[in-house]
């Protein structure tokens, strides 16, 4: 799934690029983006397989800078039935890097933002999970249950 959007933005590439790179990822994965005039950031785990998080699938973001406009593209491998929820997610993430770089809100204020978003989506997305007590509650009622039902028919037949 992918999203894509272009604006323009006053900032000049090294400005506009390591804002993104910093509102989008952590720190510990640099990139040097001014030769190149983009960024390509990875975020979440490599493969979707079985995931807990919604932050946990695999989302990339691509960010150019051409003489001020910037084309963002934004995408996630979807997992289950939550293709809205991480189409949401995309939608936020894109538009919190257009706001951010046009100059619309500080940068402290898109990441939580987008902390906010991911929060409440990763509560709409997040699977029904049973109680650990409910589980061996019924594995331990069920034997119980059977015993009283053939106790019941023997006594019965009587």
């Amino acid at each position: 799934m992918v999203v894509e959007d272009d604006f323009v933005t006053t900032l000049d590439a090294d400005a506009a690029l390591s804002l993104a790179h910093d509102g989008f990822a952590p720190p510990p994965a640099p990139q040097s983006p001014s030769p190149l005039s983009f960024i390509h950031v990875r975020r979440g785990r490599r493969r979707p397989g079985r995931y807990t998080r919604l932050r946990e699938l695999p989302q990339e973001v691509r960010l150019e800078y051409d003489r001020g406009r910037v084309n963002i593209a934004a995408s996630i491998e979807p997992r289950g039935r939550d293709r809205y929820v991480h189409a949401e997610l995309l939608v936020a993430i894109v538009a919190t890097l257009r706001l951010l770089l046009t100059g619309q809100v500080a940068s402290e204020q898109a990441g939580a933002t987008l902390g906010a978003v991911e929060s409440e989506l990763e509560g709409r997305s997040a699977p029904a999970k049973t109680p650990a007590h409910l589980v061996v509650g019924v594995v331990l009622a069920a034997p119980a249950l059977l015993a009283m039902v053939i106790m019941g028919v023997f006594s019965m037949s009587k």
